[in-house]
C-alpha cells in the first residue's frame, strides 16, 4: 500500500492508565493499522476491548495528567503526528477530523441551538460571524434538515435528527477524515439505515474517509471497505470485509461473525488469537 494513500496511518499505538493501585494498566497495546483516503476502516469488538480508548486517543482527547495516563506509538495524518504536533500545528490538524459520538443525546449541549452547536468549531477556529452563519445553514440541508433547525434546541428533535445535526457539527471545518463512535447503536434499526445511508452518501460526494467503531457487524458489513477485529487492546484480525466475513481466520472472530455464544469459544480462541 502506498504511503501517500494512507490518509490515516496508526503505528503500534500504546495507551496506559494508572489504577488505585498505581500499577500500570494497558488499554490499548501495540495498535497498527491505516486507512485509505476516501474509505472506511471498521474497528469492531466487544465493550472494553479499546476501540472508544483508540479513537479518543487519536483525537487527542485523552488528558495524560487528569486520566494518568501515557500513549505511545505515532498517529500520522496525511503523514504529520499528531501525538507530537504543539500549537498551531495540532489547531490545524484537529480541525482535519469530525467526530461523530454514540449518544445523540448527551453529545449536544441542551442549553444552546442547534446553530450555535454546529458553529461552535467555526468560532473556535476564528471563522467570521457571516460566514459562520451561512455555513450552519449550507450543512443543514446537506444532512438533510431545514434551515430553520438552527433556531431549535436539541430536546425539540428526534434520536436521528439529533444524529443528523452531530454529523452537521463534525463537518463543519470540512474534515477529510470522521471519526464515529458507535454512532447508530443508540437509533432505532429504520433510523439507522437512514443514517447510515447517509454517511454512505456523504462519503462519496465529500471524499471522506472514516473510522467507524461499532460491535455491530451488520453495520460494519454494510459501510466498511475493511475491518480490524479488537481484543484485549490488540488487533487479532484485519481485512478486506468480504473476506473476513466469508472466510474468518481467527476463532474470535469466527464467533463474531456466525454469532455462536461467545463464552463457549472464547477460552479456545485466547490460544489462537
Amino acid at each position: 500500500m502506498n504511503n501517500v494513500d494512507q490518509y490515516l496511518d496508526v503505528r503500534n499505538l500504546r495507551v496506559s492508565f494508572n489504577d488505585s493501585t498505581s500499577s500500570r494498566k494497558e488499554a490499548v497495546k501495540g495498535v497498527s493499522f491505516s486507512v485509505i483516503a476516501g474509505r472506511t476502516l471498521g474497528l469492531v469488538g466487544e465493550s472494553g476491548c479499546g476501540k472508544t480508548t483508540t479513537a479518543r486517543a487519536i483525537l487527542g482527547l485523552i488528558d495524560t495528567k487528569r486520566h494518568r495516563a501515557a500513549i505511545q506509538g505515532e498517529v500520522l495524518l496525511n503523514g504529520e503526528n499528531l501525538l507530537t504536533a504543539r500549537g498551531a500545528a495540532l489547531r490545524r490538524l484537529r480541525g482535519q477530523i469530525g467526530m461523530i459520538f454514540q449518544d445523540p443525546y448527551g453529545s449536544l449541549n441542551p442549553r444552546m441551538p442547534v446553530g450555535a452547536i454546529i458553529a461552535e468549531p467555526l468560532e473556535i477556529h476564528c471563522v467570521k460571524a457571516k460566514r459562520r452563519r451561512e455555513r450552519v445553514s449550507e450543512l443543514l440541508t446537506l444532512v438533510g434538515l431545514s434551515e430553520d433547525a438552527a433556531r431549535n434546541y436539541p430536546h425539540e428533535f428526534s434520536g436521528g435528527q439529533r444524529q443528523r445535526i452531530s454529523i452537521a457539527r463534525a463537518l463543519a471545518l470540512r474534515p477529510k477524515l470522521v471519526i464515529c463512535d458507535e454512532p447508530v447503536s443508540a437509533l432505532d434499526v429504520s433510523v439507522q439505515a437512514q443514517v447510515l445511508n447517509l454517511l454512505a452518501d456523504l462519503q462519496k460526494s465529500l471524499n471522506l474517509t472514516y473510522l467507524f467503531i461499532s460491535h455491530d457487524l451488520s453495520v460494519i458489513r454494510f459501510l466498511c471497505h475493511e475491518v480490524a477485529v479488537m481484543r484485549n487492546g490488540e488487533i487479532v484480525e484485519h481485512g478486506a470485509t468480504n473476506n473476513l466475513f466469508t472466510a474468518p481466520k481467527q476463532l474470535y472472530t469466527q464467533a463474531l461473525v456466525t454469532g455462536i455464544p461467545k463464552k463457549a469459544v472464547l477460552k479456545t480462541a485466547s490460544t489462537n488469537g
